[in-house]
């Protein structure tokens, strides 16, 4: 069982994600998703501040990854879906944490919302990795249920995570209009070896 409080080696993570944000600007990029467990709280203010100093980006909406995090109803593996200067659209918490089938158990809670966004770009929600994947009975059919436009999605997991992560999009595509799904994907390069993140 892991929960994690903080990404090290920081400085190494905070250059990476300054690089994140500035090529996604330079490129023009109306979103921006980073992936699970790769932006701590402390790192996702550097996010926030990074957005409300260049003002002239062209981001539209923003989701710092997702981490754990302690609320006054626990800890939960949160991300929030952030407007062009970061202040907070909505919260999601994870609905299906990793368990002990996947070699890791989350020790947080599980959230049990799902917040819609709608736009003139669409609707837009926000899931994280194994809520948007698991065929569980509790999130399998949720987005057939909750018709959405636009899925954001952090992630971490190997090549498999990657795969069907790109099975999940091609199937929903193909569901009425079908959703289009944005998934940023932290990967395990040590498979087994522990938490991702001490």
């Amino acid at each position: 069982r892991f929960r994690l409080t903080g990404v090290a080696p920081a400085a190494k993570r905070e250059a990476s994600i300054l690089d994140t944000l500035e090529r996604g600007a330079r490129a023009g990029s109306l979103v921006l998703v980073m992936p699970e467990f790769t932006v701590d709280l402390l790192l996702r203010e550097i996010v926030g501040r990074w957005l409300r100093v260049h003002a002239d980006h062209q981001f539209e909406l923003i989701v710092a990854g997702s981490f754990h995090e302690e609320t006054g109803d626990g800890w939960f593996n949160t991300a929030e879906l952030w407007d062009r200067h970061g202040d907070p659209i909505f919260r999601h918490r994870k609905l299906r944490l990793f368990g002990e089938a996947e070699g890791l158990a989350e020790d947080v809670g599980d959230g049990n919302l799902v917040n819609v966004l709608a736009s003139a770009l669409g609707t837009w929600t926000l899931l994280i990795c194994k809520d948007f994947l698991d065929q569980h009975p509790s999130v399998g059919g949720l987005l057939r249920e909750v018709p959405v436009d636009w899925v954001l999605v952090p992630s971490y997991g190997e090549e498999s995570t990657v795969n069907a992560h790109k099975d999940r999009a091609r199937e929903l595509a193909r569901v009425g209009p079908g959703a289009t799904s944005i998934v940023a994907n932290q990967r395990n390069v040590d498979v087994g070896a522990g938490p991702p993140c001490p």
